[in-house]
């Protein structure tokens, strides 16, 4: 057991570093092509730096050449993924359990950090992960009940789109919103989908109050960060 939780820790910390990469080129038109570099000097980092959570404690946060200080987020990327990959390999002992749901929570992780900095929705991993959460769930083909869970959210959603466009002449939910909700519900089911809606509209409304209270102003409230929140606190609550 103690095997698996390291490897998880281990594939947790590569693919926060992976997606500290693939954040930072997406949000800046850069190719995913050729070898991480320094955002400020533009230096290649050798294979040595460029180890996940350890070479940022060592070079403190920063690059070795320009002394450019690195965004704290990629640490956090990197250790939030490593014990989110150690509690996975505990809560699935199943190899292919394992695989699906951390390949579910890592493309999450990825639209939410992405929504919550930069307000942006990179929905490609939710098109391709629900794909393969279907084919696992369906395969063999005997049991088709979670595509028509998909289905019945995605109809259902598009014509409440439809709906509001209708009576307010206005987009009320986007093509991404859609896509990320069938992408819940292909891991978590109709049941446990609505849970999360509901569970992230409450902990926007609580955030709300909070800033309220504070007297802290904040106009943006990135849906995809609270409706990740909520999945996370549906699985410990799993646990």
């Amino acid at each position: 057991m103690l095997e698996k939780i390291f490897f998880g820790f281990v594939l947790g910390a590569i693919f926060g570093s992976f997606l500290n990469m693939l954040i930072y080129r997406v949000t800046n038109n850069v190719s995913l092509k050729g070898r991480s570099f320094c955002p400020n000097c533009k230096k290649v980092i050798p294979w040595y730096e460029n180890i996940p959570i350890i070479s940022y404690i060592i070079l403190r946060g920063r690059c070795s050449k320009c002394g450019y200080e690195i965004p704290k987020y990629y640490f956090f990327n990197e250790v939030f993924l490593a014990f989110l990959g150690s509690f996975l390999a505990y809560k699935f002992p199943n190899l292919k359990e394992f695989f699906i749901s951390f390949l579910f929570f890592t493309f999450f992780h990825y639209m939410a950090v992405l929504d919550y900095l930069f307000m942006e929705i990179d929905i490609r991993p939710a098109y391709f992960g629900s794909l393969i959460l279907l084919f696992y769930k369906v395969y063999p083909f005997k049991n088709f009940y979670p595509l028509f869970e998909v289905s019945f959210v995605v109809f259902l959603l598009y014509y409440l789109k439809e709906g509001y466009f209708i009576l307010k002449g206005k987009e009320g939910l986007g093509e991404g919103d859609i896509t990320l909700c069938a992408y819940i519900t292909s891991y978590f089911g109709l049941y446990k989908f609505f849970l999360i809606l509901s569970l992230g509209a409450s902990l926007i409304i609580i955030h709300y109050i909070l800033l309220k209270i504070l007297k802290k102003e904040n106009n943006k409230f990135p849906l995809v960060p609270y409706l990740y929140i909520a999945s996370l606190i549906l699985l410990l609550k799993s646990f």
